[in-house]
């Protein structure tokens, strides 16, 4: 690389102190594809992920709840009703009714009834 140095109102090239020099990467092993489209391995290593067996794959553990309990997870994660951290679930609900939110009359029932937990699906987790 070539310095020169300039006087007054002269143009020149300055040499900076570094100049990053870069290189191609090494291919991965990939068909280069046009922008758009997905750059995704052969079909044989797609067909060794589909046989994972069943033993790998997550499951929730909430599959195993009741639909009522589901339906208060749900309300609890529903942010439209408000903030649910420091209240129990029947005074979200009264305070989100109040704002005139509208929130499931299901779910005042099931809080009314006492036999699912009060407490939000966050309350001494956050």
């Amino acid at each position: 690389m070539e310095s020169t140095t300039t006087t007054g109102m002269s143009q020149g090239r300055i040499k900076l102190k570094q100049e990053k020099v870069t290189e191609a990467r090494p291919s991965q092993g990939y068909d280069a594809k046009p922008w758009g489209e997905a750059n995704l391995p052969d079909a044989a290593n797609r067909e060794d992920v589909a046989k994972t067996n069943e033993s790998d794959i997550y499951i929730p553990g909430d599959q195993d709840l009741c639909a009522e309990e589901n339906l208060l997870r749900s309300f609890d994660l529903n942010s439209r009703y408000g903030p649910c951290t420091g209240v129990s679930r029947l005074e979200r609900w009264e305070r989100a009714q109040g704002l005139g939110l509208n929130p499931p009359n299901e779910v005042r029932d099931l809080l009314l009834r006492q036999e699912l937990n009060p407490n939000s699906l966050w309350e001494g987790r956050v």
